[in-house]
């Protein structure tokens, strides 16, 4: 995008580069901090999948293959912040995610973060009893067979539903928009069109 401020010459400079494919320092800067997200944001899911590696037992995990070995912990290697750290890094990851491959304005940050609190929320209160329930029957039987639908009602029914887990969530979300603002400022010149 050019800015509104820049003279008309430095505009058409702009549009000449991108056009003949040269990356301007604001195009590289964009593009180093929607990387950066990107790679913090596939660590943390990295981190979740370990996460359930090391200390679920597999038979509850839909992603974890059968031959892989379950962990021999029967409290979980993390403990109590164990039980709650999947929600944290999940809400975290997504909105990085959803930021560094949409390159929302800084004015859509706060939607975003929200949009994955409410999704993820409603998630976890889906796995209460009478919701789960309802959902269930609910299911679509066309679900079955499809990669991840497929576990919908499983994942209601068998899944717990913990108050714990909505703060967690909150706090992975004020920390995903914690960290929006601040790639933000830290990484160069002010765009305030961009994260």
């Amino acid at each position: 995008m050019l800015d509104e401020h820049l003279p008309e010459s430095i505009k058409i400079i702009q549009i000449n580069n991108r056009a003949s494919g040269v990356l301007g320092e604001r195009d590289v800067i964009l593009m180093t901090r929607h990387g950066n997200l990107a790679a913090v944001a596939t660590g943390a899911l990295s981190a979740g999948v370990l996460f359930y590696v090391l200390d679920r037992p597999h038979s509850h995990v839909y992603f974890l293959p059968a031959w892989l070995p379950s962990p021999h912990i029967s409290t979980g290697l993390f403990g109590t912040i164990g039980d709650h750290l999947p929600t944290f890094l999940h809400v975290y990851a997504f909105i990085l995610l959803t930021v560094a491959v949409t390159a929302p304005p800084i004015s859509k940050l706060l939607p975003v973060c929200l949009a994955w609190f409410t999704l993820d929320s409603l998630l976890e209160a889906g796995q209460a009893r009478p919701f789960a329930r309802w959902i269930a029957a609910h299911t679509p039987a066309w679900f079955t067979g499809i990669p991840f639908l497929d576990n919908t009602r499983d994942y209601f029914l068998s899944g717990t539903f913990d108050r714990l887990d909505l703060l967690s969530i909150a706090a992975g979300t004020t920390v995903a928009y914690i960290t929006l603002r601040l790639s933000h400022k830290s990484s160069g010149p002010s765009d305030e069109k961009h994260p």
